[in-house]
């Protein structure tokens, strides 16, 4: 049996990073499943919803922190 039932639709339980510039922008997204599955998804394959929350987070690493890389990201 599979370990992963790609017919049914998966939540998504964190965003971990991001690449890229807008519209060219891919995401690795943490998926709500057992075991623990972890994928890079294109942007636009996302719900609107999680690119604005992801965008927020990128302004506020911006203005808090210039020039701080990644490791921001992993407070979150």
């Amino acid at each position: 049996e599979a370990l992963w039932d790609y017919s049914v639709p998966a939540k998504i339980e964190q965003l971990h990073d991001v690449r890229g510039e807008s519209p060219l922008r891919w995401l690795i997204v943490e998926w709500q499943s057992t075991p623990l599955q972890l994928s890079w998804i294109w942007e636009e394959h996302l719900d609107k919803r999680f690119a604005r929350r992801m965008d927020q987070v990128i302004q506020w690493r911006d203005d808090l922190c210039p020039g701080v890389g990644l490791e921001f990201m992993l407070l979150f």
